[in-house]
């Protein structure tokens, strides 16, 4: 399980121990998916088995819990989004996540994007000091 993964289920767990009995149903059906998709979402244990909180469901689930009359704690920010987004799949699913961009939408994003990616000039490796050419330096020879 991934660091981000834990830290969204542990902050799932922590909002349900909060609230009343039959929450985890109600948020169950709020989400669309069985009470056992919730409980499997808010396991911490190792061994036990556990769902993938998906990046849409984190803001449902946050509405769901300010709708039943207290504010949930603000969800935890994790560091590890903040490093590069590398390669089509990754880029395609950051797309999906912004809310009110549809299938269609993404598709036109991230085709400009790609575009605007394949129009970069090749960006050269780094390379270390070992790799530069040697500087010729001329030598005055002084005749006696």
């Amino acid at each position: 399980m991934s660091d981000r993964q834990f830290t969204y289920r542990l902050w799932l767990k922590q909002e349900l121990e909060k609230r009343p009995r039959g929450t985890k149903g109600a948020l169950a059906k709020f989400l669309g998916v069985s009470a056992d998709a919730v409980t499997r979402m808010s396991n911490i244990e190792s061994g036990k088995e556990a769902r993938e909180i998906k990046a849409h469901e984190l803001p449902l689930i946050q509405k769901f819990f300010s709708e039943q009359g207290s504010e949930p704690d603000p969800l935890p920010s994790v560091v590890s989004d903040d490093g590069p987004i590398r390669g089509d799949q990754a880029i395609l699913d950051m797309l999906k996540r912004i809310e009110g961009l549809d299938q269609r939408g993404v598709e036109v994003v991230f085709s400009v994007i790609d575009t605007v990616i394949q129009r970069q000039p090749a960006k050269q490796e780094s390379s270390s000091a070992d790799d530069q050419p040697e500087i010729s330096i001329p030598h005055h020879v002084l005749k006696p």
